[in-house]
């Protein structure tokens, strides 16, 4: 269900796709007098800036950017008035903010990110900045241009990020707004044709209104974002979270679970945002550039949150008071340290803890993984019990490994199966042999004179029998 309202566009984006001679693109094959009218009327309001959006910073982004100059200047304020409406529906229906733990969570996290913008973008500390969570199942978070970012409970509850992960996230959303994506695309959506016969809408205040409102629509739910914007967004998100003090390797552990829970379905953040079979080890390249900035990080904390950043519709709640405690355990078994203090028992049982921020570390002993750890980060108010259970520790992905393993799988709808681009022969896959590590499964649906995808990547060690039964693919 799209989040806006309906208009009638659908015609309009079944147009041919030809370019104009519009920011030194090229004229299409039937460009005729009528549409070099709408096209002049376009540019009444402004012609094409090349606009420098952000510093390069440690990872190095230096890309410049074409705009339509009424598209940069128009699109904060389109997006802002849309935002508020998306927010006041979510509010009468009772989700919106509704969980105040994960709700003063992610308002942690997001000042501190925030306060790092202006090493960037110089300014944009003082924007209107909005962070909300919205109650719907979707695996998702997107950002509106100007600062306006929404998380779903969906990946929190079924992703269950530490904070580290939750940075990486909200940092990529930063990013976008950084670097004006949604600028950049609506502008491209206006010059290559798509749209030729609305041109005129930039006469009125409301039609142009209208316009921005729904390209929107289309640049934040409907279409995935480019190779190139993403990879910005994945570089200058981590950096961001490295100079607020997140380790930057969330984002690398973050992708993994994400692709683990995709399951036989792929989440929809990650059908916005594509993935490629590259991507965790760009990630992790990306980590390790910042890494010193993380290191360095404590000294940058000191400065003081933006005030202008607006706070959580939250109800007050009253203040517990007497000491806070904490029961957890672990799956497999871990060594657990709470604030640095080794605990001498898994679980651990009501054990007394300083409310505020909890640092929980996981070191685990594994014959086939070697040594290797995990980590959370949680806040406790005074008087509060906070059991959580047993958690799932995430392990870090094997390397690269020559053995081989086994793997079966089957798909409803029939489709074409390719095990690490290879094409397969045969739909169910019984005992098929692959490397041990990482595989990558694409699935290729021929319907009604349609093809379309779905994918999935999954981890394998040597020797390894992984059956995956009958996957229900999601059509794209």
């Amino acid at each position: 269900m799209r989040l806006f309202r309906a208009r009638a566009t659908a015609p309009l984006t079944r147009r041919r796709r030809e370019a104009v001679l519009v920011c030194g693109r090229a004229p299409p094959r039937a460009f005729t007098t009528r549409h070099a009218v709408l096209i002049a009327s376009l540019f009444t309001a402004g012609g094409c800036a090349t606009v420098r959006t952000t510093h390069p910073g440690e990872v190095g982004i230096t890309r410049e950017q074409r705009f339509l100059t009424w598209v940069l200047s128009d699109v904060h304020s389109t997006a802002s008035r849309e935002y508020r409406r998306i927010i006041d529906q979510a509010r009468r229906q009772g989700n919106l903010d509704s969980n105040p733990e994960q709700v003063a969570r992610i308002d942690r996290i997001g000042h501190r990110l925030i306060d790092q913008t202006g090493d960037l973008r110089p300014g944009a500390p003082s924007w209107e900045w909005e962070i909300h969570i919205i109650d719907r199942a979707a695996v998702n978070a997107w950002a509106m241009p100007g600062g306006k970012i929404v998380v779903y409970t969906g990946l929190l509850d079924r992703i269950k990020p530490i904070d580290n992960e939750i940075a990486s996230l909200i940092g990529h959303e930063i990013a976008h707004a950084l670097r004006e994506h949604g600028a950049e695309r609506i502008s491209e959506q206006l010059t290559t044709g798509l749209i030729l016969d609305v041109a005129v809408s930039v006469l009125g205040i409301d039609e142009r209104y209208a316009l921005i409102a729904d390209l929107l629509t289309d640049v934040v739910f409907t279409l995935p974002h480019s190779r190139q914007h993403e990879l910005e967004a994945d570089a200058l998100g981590l950096e961001l979270a490295a100079r607020a003090g997140f380790n930057p390797t969330g984002g690398v552990s973050l992708w993994r679970k994400m692709t683990r829970k995709a399951g036989g379905s792929w989440p929809e953040f990650l059908s916005t945002h594509p993935s490629h079979t590259t991507r965790i080890r760009e990630l992790s390249h990306y980590a390790q550039e910042v890494m010193p900035l993380y290191e360095a990080a404590p000294t940058r904390l000191a400065r003081s949150t933006p005030t202008n950043v607006r706070p959580p519709d939250t109800s007050p709640r009253p203040t517990a008071r007497g000491p806070a405690t904490l029961s957890v355990a672990t799956h497999p078994l871990a060594t657990i340290l709470v604030n640095g203090e080794r605990m001498e028992s898994n679980p651990v049982i009501n054990h007394v803890v300083r409310p505020g921020p909890v640092r929980l570390q996981f070191e685990v002993n594994d014959n086939s993984a070697g040594r290797w750890q995990d980590e959370m980060v949680l806040e406790i108010t005074p008087g509060e019990h906070r059991n959580l259970g047993r958690i799932a520790l995430t392990r870090p992905a094997p390397a690269a490994v020559t053995e081989t393993a086994f793997l079966t799988v089957g798909t409803r709808p029939l489709s074409v199966i390719y095990v690490n681009g290879e094409r397969a022969q045969g739909n169910p896959l019984v005992n098929y042999e692959v490397p041990a590590g990482s595989v990558q499964l694409r699935f290729e649906v021929s319907n009604e004179g349609l093809t379309w995808y779905d994918e999935l990547e999954v981890t394998l060690t040597a020797g390894n029998r992984r059956n995956l039964g009958r996957l229900y693919l999601e059509r794209r």
